[in-house]
């Protein structure tokens, strides 16, 4: 599905608190965050870029491994966000 067909993100009742977090500081900052609409565990937060914040793992679509930087300041360094 494209990244501009996907709901924004906004937290759910029983997010895990690293999820409401990430969603919280992704928008304060300006990032366009998705949520898959049947996804409990992932984010999108470009077209290729997807984070999972209970366990900090980013990936890009279709590389082989995840980045090996993980958590929330990864992904806001990644995006160019100054944390």
């Amino acid at each position: 599905m494209r990244f501009h067909s996907l709901p924004k993100a906004r937290p759910r009742t029983g997010d895990h608190p690293r999820m409401t977090d990430a969603i919280t500081r992704l928008l304060a900052a300006g990032i366009d965050v998705r949520r898959p609409a049947k996804s409990d565990h992932q984010l999108k937060v470009s077209e290729r870029i997807s984070y999972y914040p209970r366990k900090g793992t980013i990936y890009s679509d279709g590389a082989p491994a995840p980045f090996s930087e993980t958590g929330l300041e990864a992904l806001m360094q990644l995006l160019h966000v100054a944390t």
